[in-house]
């Protein structure tokens, strides 16, 4: 789901011939807010995307719900201007990690997530709650904010 931060639909295939609104344009708001709860409550964990946020990165804020709660772990947020759905399949990789109980921690490096580079997370406030943001390396895998890629260095933005 993509919604701003007035809670507005912003799939971008409206009007594009694909002939399928997205769930909340279909069923309404509520109804897809009830249907993350029960997703919430099934799998434990639900992301929301939101490509217009201007206190992130890029605009972008990638965020999940549920792992404080579930797993006694923070949320995690991404920032990456990428795939959706990419975003998506790195949080799954993420919360199985978290389900079979690993513990993030700021600034240390993770090398199994993504094949060939490694992760950090720092934390940041998202809507007033503690996250662990996904600091992506820049194409020459380096993560340090000093030294790598200014396009990239914009994921320490706070």
């Amino acid at each position: 789901m993509c919604f701003n931060r007035l809670g507005e639909c912003m799939d971008e295939t409206h009007g594009e011939g694909f002939g399928q609104e997205c769930d909340a344009c279909t069923f309404g708001l509520d109804a897809v807010r009830e249907k993350q709860n029960k997703i919430l409550s099934e799998g434990g964990w639900v992301a929301d995307y939101v490509h217009d946020d201007p206190e992130t990165p890029y605009h972008i804020n990638y965020h999940t719900h549920g792992f404080l709660e579930n797993y006694k772990h923070l949320d995690i947020q991404m920032c990456l201007p990428i795939y959706v759905g990419t975003l998506h399949n790195i949080a799954g990789i993420i919360a199985e990690k978290i389900k079979d109980g690993a513990k993030f921690e700021p600034g240390k490096k993770y090398s199994d997530i993504i094949a060939m580079f490694d992760i950090t997370f720092m934390a940041v406030m998202e809507c007033e709650r503690p996250v662990l943001r996904v600091i992506f390396p820049d194409p020459q895998g380096e993560l340090d904010p000093d030294k790598m890629n200014e396009h990239f260095r914009l994921q320490w933005q706070i």
